[in-house]
């Protein structure tokens, strides 16, 4: 009886560690056919590679910049300043996000994002040293950055995940932006010592560039190819016809 019993436990053991196996052979395909949705077309891909530019360089600059302030000259009260500064301008921006989603839809909000990363950037460069000052003026442009770089990302995926995957969605966005983090920061250590910090902020500008271009192009033959439909179809073109729409816009 106990031999019996004994074998009656292996085999549940073995049922469960095959059960557990499948269902992590299944929640990995699911993971896959997400990362499709996202990212499987023209459009999905030249928004997921513009969004991984633009941490790229964010990571970089919201690393690494107080030691460029502190090559410029500045002192730790201003280094505070443009701390507050940011913040001062990314509140209102997400408390508006309902009211700029409806001016806006996701791609243009990334564009914009993007371009305000360059300009500043850009900026930073061109401070001369002992006027660390100047970067003041620059700050309000992280709060556009931030704010609207986040607000188009977690639009983008909730239009195209089925309803229930949301933060499965939300997680593969991450995995995106943690992967433009480690790229950034291993490059931005690299590119400061050996490249010298201005000429460094010019080539994550100039990355992050090349990320705009990418999503306007897939944005405009997105365009074309919608316009040549004649209706409405429930499948993943709706859901990327809504990216390059604001809320307001009725779908044909």
């Amino acid at each position: 009886f106990s031999g019996e019993e004994k074998n009656i436990d292996v085999g549940a053991e073995k049922n469960a560690m095959v059960g557990q196996e499948g269902l992590s052979e299944k929640s990995y395909i699911s993971m896959l056919s997400l990362l499709y949705l996202i990212g499987g077309t023209i459009f999905g891909g030249s928004f997921l590679f513009s969004f991984f530019t633009l941490n790229t360089g964010m990571s970089v600059v919201e690393s690494l910049i107080f030691l460029y302030y502190d090559f410029l000259g500045g002192s730790n009260t201003l280094c505070g300043l443009t701390v507050v500064v940011t913040v001062l301008f990314e509140i209102p921006i997400f408390h508006l996000a309902p009211v700029i989603l409806q001016k806006f839809n996701p791609a243009h909000m990334q564009i914009i994002a993007s371009i305000a990363f360059v300009v500043r950037v850009i900026g930073y460069s061109l401070i001369p040293s002992n006027r660390m000052y100047l970067a003041l003026f620059l700050e309000p442009l992280h709060g556009v950055t931030y704010a609207f770089a986040t607000i188009s990302s977690v639009e983008f995926v909730t239009l195209l995940i089925p309803e229930g995957y949301e933060s499965s969605g939300q997680g593969l966005l991450q995995l995106f932006k943690g992967l433009g983090y480690f790229i950034g920061l291993c490059f931005g250590g690299w590119a400061e010592e050996t490249l010298g910090p201005r000429r460094m902020y010019q080539t994550l500008a100039g990355f992050t560039s090349l990320g705009v271009v990418v999503l306007v192009t897939a944005m405009q033959n997105k365009k074309r190819a919608i316009s040549q439909v004649a209706f409405a179809t429930p499948s993943l073109d709706t859901g990327e016809s809504k990216c390059l729409l604001n809320r307001n816009t009725p779908m044909a």
